[in-house]
């Protein structure tokens, strides 16, 4: 089964995607929402090229 997930980009986020993916779901999309600008995640602060780099 494919899922979306809500992404932080924090350890929480990655555990629940680990999780879920050990449980036979597939990450399909991540979430995140990010500043005015679309450069910094508003939860944790991380640039952009991070965000891509986790995903």
């Amino acid at each position: 089964m494919n899922f979306v997930s809500s992404w932080s980009g924090g350890k929480d986020s990655c555990y629940a995607v680990m999780r879920a993916n050990q449980n036979g779901f597939i990450p399909k999309g991540l979430l995140n929402m990010m500043n005015e600008n679309g450069k910094v995640s508003r939860s944790h602060g991380l640039p952009l090229s991070v965000l891509k780099q986790q995903a």
